[in-house]
């Protein structure tokens, strides 16, 4: 979540903000974006490549490896709704208007600017996600200890982590397509 550290009372505070997403994974966001702009009558465009992370080849998982050597794996989201997130500091919650004002101003990305509409993509840690819902059925995702606090976390462990996960969530992968990610 990104917010300004200066003068920021929550800073350090281990402030979460909770959010339920509705939307598709694996989906083809150059290809939703020129769909927008031929709907609103304009060119095509070329998106951008990423700026970090390596997008696997089903665009379903991105993979970041940062510069301290922790690997970290996020699944990419074509977001169609949300409901308001919730912002807490441990069982508190914090209400909404008391985080604004620190948070930095979201834009659209550059390839999106003239448009009126938006394709929102959104990249969610694995480590973040609570719940998958398929279907009206919610799949909780096993309790792991978190893929970010080993030192010597390397890419190859992070894949195997990913796909146990796959294999103990009935193909993760397979559920994620038509479902909803509830993440914080």
């Amino acid at each position: 979540m990104p917010v300004r550290k200066t003068d920021n009372p929550f800073h350090g505070k281990g402030l979460l903000k909770e959010v339920a997403l509705n939307g598709a994974v694996g989906g083809d966001y150059p290809g939703g974006v020129n769909r927008l702009a031929a709907k609103e009558g304009k060119p095509a465009r070329e998106a951008k490549e990423r700026k970090w992370g390596k997008l696997d080849a089903d665009r379903k998982f991105v993979r970041h490896t940062n510069k301290e050597g922790v690997a970290k794996v996020y699944v990419q989201m074509l977001v169609r709704s949300s409901t308001s997130p919730v912002y807490r500091i441990g069982k508190d919650e914090i209400p909404a208007d008391s985080i604004k004002p620190f948070q930095y101003e979201k834009g659209k990305s550059s390839t999106q600017e003239d448009l009126d509409g938006e394709i929102i993509c959104r990249d969610v840690s694995l480590e973040n996600i609570l719940m998958v819902r398929y279907k009206g059925e919610d799949y909780l995702v096993a309790d792991l200890e978190p893929m970010t606090k080993p030192e010597s976390l390397t890419a190859a462990k992070v894949n195997a982590r990913v796909d146990a996960l796959i294999a103990e969530m009935c193909d993760l992968k397979r559920l994620l397509v038509e479902g909803e990610i509830l993440a914080d």
